[in-house]
């Protein structure tokens, strides 16, 4: 009752943005939206003597308020990926289309840019376009305005998904209360809460596959493998790329079958068989057709012009991978050669710290050199990078310390991570633009990073020096939640 509560006001601010005339936004506004978010908290939480269940609800909370500021203040046209223009090309054009036509396209889709994509999230967004204007008979442009409504929903829905998988994996306390901050309140979630591509679909998705399959292994039954199967194949629809959450839940499953073998292993096998009847249909079903209909490899990715300026396949990719020349470091913000840094960036690790934090359209311009602005920036940066190191170290004693109860946590965490970094650089390699190396095609390494971050801090005794450890990485959290949110206050302030 309580979280529905809490869901119902949430829910109900998020339909009253879609709404809102653009032209009158007010401060007040986002104002009256905390308010109603404080009311939900002590409705739903005034005699809950569980004061973890209060921080966690009290970090969404305020995920979802900055989150929401950066929608509000954020139209369809600024910091986008691909997102081309209504009637024309690009996701929205493919979202036009949809809404135009209420059917997929009936032509090959390779000439449209972005129209080769899996249609999950252009159908949904086509679809409230649809209530919007012919339903509540709302202005195209306020209409068009509130697909980003599902964007911050589906941000919000990886948030207390992976709250659930932090429970299931018993981190508590302040192990929690640090995973929970960082993924609440890094920059890349904010940013894609706004993003009107596929993106921030497809990762929820994927969140919830690694959930539902820890929920799977709990008791494993046909009742609890169709929920795997579901998210796994409508990630696939919105974004093939989302596959990638299948490896680390196909080798558990594969390890379940050898350990069954001696007894229920037929029952699993049917499990299976229900698992890929649903998954592969649902997953593959668009690029199957494109490929009888139209000759469309199943695989198949639309390329840029090698003749463009942001071309650096003439670097060697080892080069690009070894090279940490301390210039690459000394600016926060991804290089362009016709940017301020004069060249391009190339160095695949460096450009994941920084499109992580800054994306690629975010400068110089919103944080000048010298300036406090400037100063929070480079923080920015530089906590991020400790927090990315220390995931990734994390993710390394865990795996080796792990028992055999915890082999499935490590095959969720530091499998998925591995899977997902070696994706990024695979793609780095075969198409060797800047744009490739942004941090939206990484953005599972966040989550795995913090989880595993929880799960090696709650391994830690509770005596002076565990709690020391603890103490410490809850305030480094802590700064780059704080630095975080008044970076994006700032960004909010650009058009």
């Amino acid at each position: 009752m309580r979280i529905a509560i809490c869901s119902m006001v949430i829910a109900l601010t998020v339909l009253l943005s879609i709404f809102y005339e653009l032209s009158q936004r007010s401060e007040w506004y986002i104002l009256i939206l905390g308010a109603l978010l404080i009311v939900a908290f002590f409705i739903a939480f005034r005699d809950v003597k569980d004061k973890e269940k209060l921080i966690a609800f009290l970090i969404i909370a305020f995920a979802f308020l900055i989150r929401f500021y950066y929608v509000y203040t954020t139209t369809i046209e600024v910091r986008q990926h691909d997102p081309g223009s209504f009637g024309t090309v690009g996701h929205l054009g493919y979202i036009q289309f949809l809404y135009d036509n209420k059917w997929l396209p009936q032509f090959d889709p390779r000439p449209y840019w972005q129209f080769y994509h899996p249609p999950l999230h252009h159908a949904l967004s086509a679809i409230l376009l649809g209530i919007s204007k012919d339903f509540f008979c709302v202005s195209p442009h306020e209409a068009h305005e509130g697909i980003q409504s599902l964007t911050l929903l589906y941000s919000m829905l990886i948030l207390v998904t992976l709250y659930e998988i932090m429970k299931m994996l018993k981190i508590k306390g302040f192990a929690l209360y640090s995973a929970l901050a960082i993924i609440a309140f890094h920059p890349s979630f904010i940013l894609l809460s706004g993003s009107v591509n596929n993106d921030v679909l497809s990762i929820a998705l994927m969140t919830l596959s690694v959930m539902f399959t820890l929920k799977w292994l709990e008791n494993k039954t046909i009742k609890r493998i169709i929920p795997v199967a579901l998210s796994v194949g409508l990630g696939m629809l919105a974004k093939l790329s989302s596959a990638l959450v299948a490896v680390p839940i196909g080798v558990i499953m594969i390890i379940e079958l050898i350990k069954s073998r001696k007894s229920n292993w037929k029952g699993l096998l049917a499990q299976y068989g229900i698992l890929g009847a649903i998954s592969f249909p649902l997953g593959l079903g668009y690029q199957i057709r494109n490929l009888i209909r139209f000759g469309v490899p199943i695989t198949y990715v639309q390329e840029l012009p090698i003749d463009i300026d942001q071309y650096i396949g003439m670097k060697p990719f080892l080069y690009r991978i070894y090279d940490f020349s301390p210039y690459q470091l000394a600016n926060p913000f991804l290089s362009w050669e016709n940017g301020v840094n004069g060249y391009n960036e190339f160095n695949p690790l460096i450009a994941l710290f920084k499109t992580a934090i800054f994306e690629e359209t975010i400068c110089d311009i919103t944080f000048p050199s010298g300036t406090l602005l400037g100063v929070i920036a480079q923080m920015l940066f530089w906590v991020s990078i400790v927090l990315g190191v220390y995931a990734f170290v994390s993710l390394v004693i865990y795996t080796i310390k792990k028992s055999k109860e915890e082999l499935y946590k490590v095959l969720l965490t530091a499998g998925f991570y591995l899977v997902t970094l070696i994706s990024y650089y695979s793609m780095c390699m075969e198409y060797p633009f800047v744009c490739t190396m942004s941090f939206r095609y990484a953005t599972p390494l966040i989550f795995m990073g913090a989880v595993g971050i929880g799960l090696l801090l709650k391994e830690l005794k509770d005596d002076k020096k565990g709690k020391i450890i603890k103490y410490t990485n809850f305030g480094v959290a802590m700064l780059f939640s704080a630095l975080s949110v008044i970076s994006y206050i700032a960004v909010c302030g650009v058009k």
